[in-house]
């Protein structure tokens, strides 16, 4: 599958203020533009970038794309007046034989951006049923509105800060600006809703203030404020964790089908267990709390409770990556080794890697699945079952007392 990315960079920037365009204003020694042009030259998901710019910026963008390493295609293509046309424009200029099967749009005035978010989005894209995703950010004031009868408070449980990117299936996004012309929008995510009665899933990236828009002059250093914190913060530390899972082989009458890594493979002998059984899933489970010092799988889903009797197991990893998020780390890595003799694994293993970073919500270049046989030794051997050894690496935020 193919993802081309549009940056939008031909607003006039009036309300910032400015002798040249907000898009090539520095920051932090950079301009604006630069941010997120390396960010999706920098992304494994991205293989086509467009940069859709203004006339009167024309040629400082010409001169920064020249100063750009990278090996992807890259267009610049003249904006429109606003900011529903830009985005037609640009995806009309992808239209014909090279389509991309999705598009990713991004304001340059968000430079935050980074590669892994954009990663993460094009995965779960790719890989879930949404037709759309946008990335938002959690309102965290109180919400009130105002009316004759004074304030009444709104629920903020389900409102969001829409931000970019926002990723598309490009199809029927070209097809939903193409009938809402005479429409205005400001945002492609409601945009494509209307005309296409998709729903638009709302996904919040791992450091969403980051990605705040630059609107008026002081939001300079507000961003900047922000990006110095994030450098300075004490040093994280780097824990490590490993896995080690055994499942012997089961009766298909029994235990239904084979799970590996989130993965079914129908016509495969199945593994027997209290759960699924997904050997892969449980021991990259268990090196994640070991990393976290956190105890094991067991602990937190002992086999005795009656409700994990048959229970899916990506709900026990997704648990893990929660544990991680809720004190404040980041997955660096995983790295899993399944053991059998039977099934082959090489023929699964990519469908088995992206179904892991998508429970994971990480990057694809993150994941690692290998497989090894025992050369007939043990009851690996013997192919009476499959075992599964995992390691993860973290980055956690330095601890001076036990969480």
């Amino acid at each position: 599958m193919t993802c081309a990315a549009l940056l939008l960079a031909a607003g006039s920037g009036t309300r910032f203020g400015g002798d040249q365009p907000k898009v090539l204003t520095p920051l932090k020694g950079r301009p604006v533009l630069a941010w997120s042009l390396q960010a999706l030259a920098d992304s494994e998901a991205i293989n086509h970038i467009v940069v859709m710019v203004s006339e009167n910026a024309m040629d400082s963008v010409l001169e920064l794309v020249e100063g750009l390493h990278t090996n992807k295609i890259l267009d610049i293509v003249l904006g429109g007046e606003e900011r529903q046309e830009t985005v037609r424009r640009g995806l009309e200029h992808l239209s014909g034989d090279e389509a991309p099967d999705h598009v990713l749009i991004h304001d340059s005035a968000r430079p935050g951006l980074t590669a892994a978010d954009v990663d993460r989005l094009v995965l779960r894209l790719t890989t879930g049923p949404a037709q759309g995703l946008s990335a938002g950010m959690p309102a965290a004031d109180t919400l009130v509105r105002q009316g004759d009868s004074g304030l009444s408070v709104i629920d903020r449980q389900d409102v969001f800060r829409l931000q970019t990117p926002q990723c598309f299936a490009y199809t029927p996004l070209l097809a939903a600006h193409q009938a809402k012309v005479d429409e205005a929008f400001t945002c492609d995510a409601t945009l494509f809703q209307a005309a296409q009665g998709e729903t638009v899933d709302l996904v919040t990236l791992p450091r969403p203030e980051r990605l705040m828009k630059l609107t008026f002059a002081d939001d300079l250093a507000s961003l900047s404020s922000v990006l110095e914190a994030e450098s300075s913060v004490d040093a994280p530390e780097m824990r490590t964790g490993t896995g080690f899972d055994v499942h012997a082989f089961g009766d298909p009458a029994v235990d239904g089908t084979l799970w590996l890594c989130g993965v079914e493979l129908p016509g495969e002998r199945p593994l027997k267990g209290h759960s699924d059984a997904d050997v892969g899933l449980h021991s990259l489970t268990d090196a994640i709390y070991g990393a976290l010092a956190e105890g094991d799988i067991g602990h937190h889903f002992p086999p005795s409770d009656p409700q994990w009797k048959g229970a899916a197991s990506p709900q026990f990893l997704e648990h893990a990556v929660q544990r991680v998020r809720a004190r404040g780390g980041e997955i660096i890595n995983v790295d899993l080794t399944l053991i059998c003799e039977q099934p082959k694994i090489g023929p699964h293993r990519e469908a088995m890697r992206k179904r892991l970073a998508a429970i994971m919500n990480l990057s694809l270049s993150r994941v690692a699945v290998k497989a090894t046989t025992t050369e007939g030794l043990g009851f690996t051997g013997r192919g009476e079952g499959i075992a599964a050894q995992a390691a993860v690496s973290l980055k956690m935020p330095a601890e001076t007392t036990d969480p």
